[in-house]
């Protein structure tokens, strides 16, 4: 930061203290390795600050991004506590990986939790994608009152840099730095209530109900049993017999955050710890997701060119599910139906034989879990001389997390079951997760004169992570007090403990480069190449790259005559990007051995996954076109973006003849395509010392088409159309959408 020193006839000594230079959101875009001149920036970015978008009691930081980013979908999947939406990044990219975007936190990559592997688990209402959302996803432990800035970078330039991880959008997060000389303390306590509300719904009424099944031929009035049962709930609604079930499980939820903290610095330290403890009860009765969060930071000056940081966070979450199950359980019972008899017990089914989900709710069945993380990282900073510094960091980060659900042998879901060994089940998921990772930049920046610039970065990274995992499900509970796994009777029958360990580890040496010319004109490149142990050996390595340019038209001679055109920028940009979150093995094959295939000279294995050593990655090419425009001292501001991106390669199974072992191998056998448009338009209406008021107007648009896929896709829809439910069921078909 500049300084201006008054100097004092007669003085020869003067104690000079520098300040640190923070500069605005208007000025850089954080990308997680370094900060850029947005001014000169050919990628496609949005940037928010905290304070626009905290809203009291919101339950997750994702939650509060919903409408506010152009070109990214946040989308509530369930009404679950604390489940985590679905979000994307223009469009879906592939099939089988994730298609989350990726989260940064101070330039560490989060992790989503894993799904859980649920082929043991085909009795239950709750699936893999159920519990990953109760878990939530990679930044549920942040405590959104810690965060100073989140940016969402969207095309190739802004993401090339992250290589394989980067085809689903990176969201960086930066977290608030310590600007206070004196010791600081501070305490925030937030909350909300949620209260349900029902009157979207209109349902018949108990008399409609039964008319309208009358009319539509549910009843053979030439049968006995149907002409009783008719009149049974004809004399029932005559006596006011009305259920109003969708209230039944619900209550008035609530919200209450509580968070402290302590920051400062002096004599070359600077120090920040926090602490928050978030309790959440959502509208369906009984459920709950508590999070308690410690957060510490230490940056100790050593001296004029070395700065070293150490950063740790620590998060424990338990959650439960609503033992009162789906509230569409709800939706769908009948009026003329009630949950309990002539003496005041619940009963167990109700009309055509549907389960009162009242009675699930009181017999003993349970889903709930816990995850608990801890991240540390240490990092340095190294002023070589000016212009040239180097940084690196260090990061280990473990977590475990455990599920378990238990449905009692008195619940509908065993209804079926000849044997009281079959009849109550407990789940029991366990997974430990370790995740080493180091990197190393070089940054360096140059002026040639006074019209041009050029600024380097380059270094590489290394990261390995190892998942274990173990499981089972036990049966034959015979109360649903003692639920513990001594009192099952077995695993089932051919059933047993699962577990496995999963290994995998990536290096990756990179390169940025910007140019400017006279502050007009500007190029920028990036270049990645990713190694991944989840290949064969002949696709390990693969680059990815970008190229952008741009023309700030605002500084040509010709438009400074315009005294009310602030920024008028066009950029363009192109950059292959990859996405590789998919499981370890899926390149080798893998066996595992099965206890009851005993010979004589021991154990047989029976194949587990069919390897491909060919598969490659899936590369997404992305153009994008954009526009930037501010008007009349920034009261006006918007934004435009195109962009076309085709992703090929995309990981998809193919059929194999069922005698090899396995039905399915992966292969690089899809292509996929996302197209679309976005905007954002701000306009300040009122600027004041006190007060501003401003109205910002986004919208976007995606158009996502799956251009190629396998035979196994193609028979996935055959047998799909073949269903005779009226569940809703999602085909793959070549021109059409993934959604």
């Amino acid at each position: 930061k500049t300084l201006y020193i008054p100097l004092v006839k007669g003085k020869m000594e003067y104690i000079i203290r520098m300040e640190e230079e923070v500069k605005t959101l208007d000025d850089v875009v954080v990308t997680g390795y370094g900060n850029v001149a947005k001014g000169n920036y050919t990628g496609a970015s949005t940037t928010v600050k905290i304070d626009d978008i905290l809203m009291a009691g919101t339950s997750s930081i994702d939650q509060m991004l919903q409408g506010v980013v152009p070109g990214m979908l946040v989308m509530n999947r369930t009404g679950l506590v604390g489940a985590s939406p679905k979000i994307r990044v223009r469009g879906t990219s592939t099939l089988l990986g994730s298609q989350e975007p990726v989260w940064v936190v101070d330039g560490v990559i989060q992790r989503d939790p894993q799904p859980f592997d649920s082929e043991d688990n085909t009795k239950f209402s709750v699936d893999a994608d159920d519990i990953r959302q109760l878990a939530g996803n990679a930044i549920s432990w942040l405590n959104p009152n810690d965060i100073e800035t989140i940016t969402v970078l969207k095309d190739a330039s802004a993401t090339a840099i992250y290589g394989s991880k980067a085809a689903n959008g990176v969201i960086v997060i930066e977290r608030k730095r310590v600007l206070n000389d004196k010791l600081r303390l501070s305490y925030n306590l937030d909350g909300a209530l949620e209260v349900p509300d029902l009157r979207s719904y209109d349902y018949l009424n108990a008399k409609d109900k039964l008319e309208f099944e009358r009319l539509a031929g549910l009843y053979n009035f030439s049968l006995l049993n149907d002409f009783e049962e008719y009149n049974r709930k004809k004399i029932l609604i005559s006596k006011g017999m009305d259920t109003d079930w969708m209230s039944k499980p619900l209550r008035s939820g609530y919200t209450i955050n509580n968070s402290i903290g302590a920051s400062g610095r002096g004599n070359g330290m600077t120090y920040r710890l926090n602490a928050n403890v978030r309790t959440v009860k959502g509208v369906m009765q009984k459920d709950y997701r508590n999070t308690i969060g410690l957060n510490m930071f230490l940056s100790y000056h050593v001296d004029n060119k070395l700065t070293v940081s150490f950063q740790s966070s620590f998060s424990d979450l338990k959650w439960k599910e609503s033992p009162y199950g789906k509230f569409s359980d709800y939706v769908v019972m009948n009026p003329y139906d009630s949950p309990y008899d002539e003496y005041g017990r619940l009963n167990k089914t109700l009309s055509w034989e549907m389960a009162n989900p009242l009675y699930e709710a009181e017999c003993g069945n349970y889903d709930k879990g816990s995850s608990r993380s801890f991240t540390n990282s240490l990092s340095f900073r190294w002023d070589v001389r000016p212009g040239l510094f180097v940084n690196g960091t260090g990061t280990i980060v473990t977590s475990k997390d455990r599920t378990e659900v238990f449905y009692s042998p008195e619940s509908n879901v065993f209804k079926d079951a000849t044997s009281r060994s079959e009849q109550g089940s407990l789940l029991i998921e366990n997974e430990q997760y370790l995740k080493y990772e180091g990197r190393v930049v070089v940054n360096y920046a140059q002026n040639f004169g006074e019209d041009f610039l050029l600024t380097l970065h380059g270094g590489a990274d290394i990261m390995k992570e190892t998942t274990t995992t173990d499981g089972y499900t036990a049966y034959g509970f015979y109360k649903s007090s003692l639920h513990a796994p001594n009192f099952a009777a077995g695993f089932g029958e051919g059933k047993r403990p699962t577990g496995s360990e999963e290994i995998s580890t990536s290096i990756g040496p990179f390169v940025n480069a910007n140019f400017i010319v006279k502050n007009r004109y500007f190029v920028d490149g990036s270049f990645r190449r990713s190694g991944s142990s989840k290949f064969g050996d002949k696709n390990r390595f693969a680059p990815f790259w970008s190229v952008g340019a741009g023309w700030n038209i605002h500084n040509e001679e010709f438009a400074t005559r315009f005294g009310w055109l602030n920024t008028f920028r066009l950029r363009y940009s192109y950059g292959v990007t990859g996405n590789v979150s998919f499981a370890p093995y899926q390149a080798v094959t893998t066996y595992f051995y099965n206890g009851e295939n005993f010979y004589l000279h021991g154990i047989g294995a029976v194949p587990k996954t069919m390897g491909n050593r060919d598969l490659k990655w899936e590369l997404t090419k992305a153009h994008n076109f954009g526009l930037n425009l501010d008007l009349w001292d920034d009261r006006i501001s918007a934004t435009f973006d195109y962009y076309v991106k085709t992703t090929d390669d995309v990981l998809i199974d193919m059929s194999v003849p069922p005698s090899v072992g396995e039905i399915t191998v992966r292969n690089n056998l899809g292509q996929m395509r996302n197209k679309g448009f976005e905007f954002e338009v701000t306009a300040l209406l009122v600027a004041l010392e006190d007060w501003r008021f401003s109205l910002k107007v986004n919208g976007d648009h995606n158009k996502n088409e799956i251009l190629g896929i396998s035979n196994s896709l193609a028979k996935y829809n055959e047998e799909a159309n073949a269903d005779g439910s009226s569940a809703p069921k999602i085909l793959y078909k070549e021109g059409e959408s993934t959604s």
